[in-house]
Parts: C-alpha cells; structure tokens; sequence
C-alpha cells in the first residue's frame, strides 16, 4: 500500500551553473513571508547549501549543488511539504501551487535547461535532497528530452500568437519572489459581437453604400438639433400627420436636421403643385 504524499520538491536542472546567488534567493525567500506570524517561523540552515524554512505546521526547503556530473552540473530544488512544527499547514495542503510558484519565479530569472517534479511521504529534508540527487543520473537524459520538446511545442505557440506583447524579465535589481500584484482588470467576454473580422468589413461597406456619410456620423449642435425642433414645429402646422410623425421621430431617434429639411422640401413642393392646380388630390389633409 502506498502512503500518501506529504511532500512536492521541483529539481531544476542546468547543463551549466547560472550565476546564482544562493544566500541572496534564501533571503528573498525568507521576506515573502514576512507576512506570516513571527511565532512558528524560522530558519535554517544544513552547511552553506541547504535552507530551511518552517512556516507552523509547514516547511520550504531549497538546496542548490553545483558538482554534478551527470548530463546536468548543478540543480536547484526546491520542496514545500508538512513541517514538525504545530499550527494550520496551510503552505503544505497547497503544497503543488506554492511549489510551482517558487519555481516558475526563479525559473524566470534563472532559465533551467530541465525540470524534474517529485511527490514523496518521506519527510521533507536535506536526506530527501541528497537521495533525489543521487538519482539523477539515471532520470536526467530522459526528462531533458521531454524538457526539450516542451520548449519547442512552447517556441511555436508563441511565434504564432505575433500579436501577444512579450513578458518582461524580472529586473535583476528586484526581490526575486516579490509577492504578486493584484490581478489586472478582464474584459467582458461579449464586449463584442462574436463575428468573424470578414463579415464585419462587410457589414461596413454594406452600411456605407446604403447610407450617406452625412446620415452615419456626426453629433449635431445644438443649433441644429434647435432648428430641426423648428422645421418639425413647422410640419405639424401644415402637415399634421407628417409633422407628428417626424417629432416622433425625433424625439426617440435624436435630431436630424437634414430629414427634417427634406422633409419640408417635399411637402412645400406638394402643396405649390396642388396650389397650381397641377395636383389637386396631393395632401388632402392640409
């Protein structure tokens, strides 16, 4: 029977030693979690190349050996796991986030050639380290190959999204794991209609052909919102329905005052023709 993990330790794996300041990656390690309760937290250190960080009941270790000499020569590990100390674990029963935080944190600065993950119920310390270590020769080849071909299915995803801006490295003057931000604002998802960009050049010239640009565009002034008010006023003394019907109009559509003028153009030339006996039916109504 197989005893439940109580552990998750990432190797970062480097064909050639970065230039790592270990203390300084200890350090910064430490002042993230100067949030968290002075009661319950310490840390320690095994020799120069082990740190231990318990959190009451949880504990952070990361180790750095640089004289390996397998396909990789120096790894970086970093475990999050349940601690001997008392209080909530609350970094162990996340132990597969926090631990994946760490490492992307520093893999951002500190590129890894390969990646290794571990989920073990052996206590979390330097003797768990020291025995992944030491299988590293015999796992090393093939998990690089497969880090090799997840970078590449990587490469082509990004070269095909060109329209993506690119991430900034941290800068190196910064804490390397500088607690996050707030998340940035989301767009709603129907800010826009979902229709493809062809259809919509379209739609556009369609709108164009069937209405003059003067009809589509501009916000009138108030003079002339004013004036078409005036030649509607106008419709409704000599044209009842017509005049009623273009306040209407106007009132739920806004102002147009080239309709409006239009309008009066027409119902003054229907009642010149009708005046000049050339259309006594036209406008019954006047």
């Amino acid at each position: 029977m197989q005893s439940k993990p109580t552990c998750t330790v990432a190797q970062l794996l480097f064909v050639q030693p970065p230039p790592l300041h270990f203390a300084r990656l200890v350090a910064d390690l430490d002042a993230a979690f100067d949030t968290c309760p002075i009661e319950g937290r310490s840390l320690q250190w095994d020799h120069e190349d082990i740190a231990i960080l318990d959190v009451q009941g949880s504990r952070i270790i990361i180790g750095y050996d640089a004289t390996l000499t397998g396909d990789h020569r120096a790894c970086l590990s970093i475990g999050v796991g349940y601690g001997p100390g008392d209080g909530l674990p609350g970094l162990a029963q996340r132990q597969d986030t926090v631990s994946r935080m760490i490492a992307d944190r520093i893999a951002q600065r500190y590129q890894p050639d390969a990646s290794l993950w571990h989920h073990s119920a052996l206590p979390l310390g330097p003797a768990l380290l020291d025995e992944l270590i030491d299988t590293l020769p015999a796992t090393s080849v093939e998990n690089a190959r497969r880090e090799a071909a997840r970078r590449a299915g990587m490469a082509r995803l990004r070269a095909g999204m060109q329209r993506a801006p690119a991430l900034a490295l941290p800068d190196a003057t910064q804490p390397l794991l500088a607690l996050p931000g707030p998340l940035p604002a989301l767009v709603p998802a129907n800010d826009c209609p979902d229709l493809p960009q062809a259809m919509q050049d379209e739609l556009a010239r369609v709108r164009e052909a069937l209405y003059h640009p003067d009809d589509m565009a501009v916000v009138p002034s108030t003079a002339l919102r004013l004036a078409a008010h005036a030649v509607n006023a106008t419709l409704v003394c000599i044209a009842l329905p017509v005049g009623a019907a273009m306040m209407t109009y106007s009132l739920m559509r806004g102002e147009n005052f080239n309709a409006s003028a239009r309008l009066m153009a027409i119902i003054g030339i229907a009642i010149g023709a009708r005046e000049a006996g050339l259309a006594q039916d036209m406008l019954p109504w006047v």
